[in-house]
């Protein structure tokens, strides 16, 4: 049965399979994941937040919908606004590490990775009591480096494979065509709650989620804890 958090539920998130130094890049095609091969589920995730402006807003209409979701945190800006990271996890959400400064995590000098890496895990974990399973590298650069990296710190790698691009605000109805015109089993989809003006993610969030469940597909977590 679909994970489905509500307003008020402490209930950790689902999802915590992810097997450290691994890629995930889709939901049945993982390393450890619980899904079978052809299995009509999605993840939702969110980059580059937390916002003031823009999270609280796509949090209400998950909430709303009943549709668990990763957020990628830039540790700058969880520190920042630790009471969204709050809300975030009393909504049933999985928080996952972008790195402290959205840092290009294949030109970070070894002796760096900890203010980067292991900071923001730690600022997570001081939120959410568990451990963080997950980290999304900013920009999708990665190398071999990087997740021996992340194998040592015991965690995996989140990407994604659908992408809208709604961070360039092709207009509502685009970003709504493209992750449904794009949607197959297991598929992760990548879209931003921070780093801009997100209002046109905000306002397509509701008929992506209808239209992702009226073509049989269920909504589940991916990195929870």
């Amino acid at each position: 049965m679909e994970s489905r958090p509500g307003a008020g539920s402490s209930t950790r998130p689902a999802g915590n399979w992810a097997i450290p130094g691994t890629v995930i890049d889709n939901l049945d095609t993982a390393p450890g994941s619980p899904y079978r091969e052809g299995e009509k589920v999605v993840a939702l995730t969110f980059d580059d937040g937390p916002s003031p402006t823009y999270t609280p807003l796509i949090l209400r209409v998950l909430v709303a919908d009943r549709a668990p979701a990763s957020f990628e945190i830039i540790g700058e800006h969880g520190a920042a606004d630790p009471g969204i990271l709050d809300d975030e996890v009393e909504d049933g959400m999985s928080l996952v590490n972008h790195t402290w400064s959205h840092v290009d995590l294949t030109t970070l000098p070894a002796p760096e990775w900890a203010s980067e890496i292991v900071r923001t895990d730690d600022l997570i974990e001081d939120v959410t009591g568990h451990p963080v399973r997950c980290l999304r590298p900013p920009y999708d650069l990665t190398n071999a480096a990087v997740l021996t990296g992340l194998r040592r710190l015991r965690l995996a790698q989140l990407g994604w494979d659908i992408d809208p691009s709604d961070y360039l605000k092709p207009g509502v109805p685009v970003i709504v065509s493209r992750v449904l015109s794009a949607l197959h089993p297991g598929a992760i989809i990548i879209m931003h709650d921070g780093g801009g003006d997100r209002s046109q993610t905000v306002a397509a969030l509701p008929s992506l989620i209808s239209g992702i469940r009226a073509r049989g597909y269920r909504i589940v977590p991916v990195c929870g804890g």
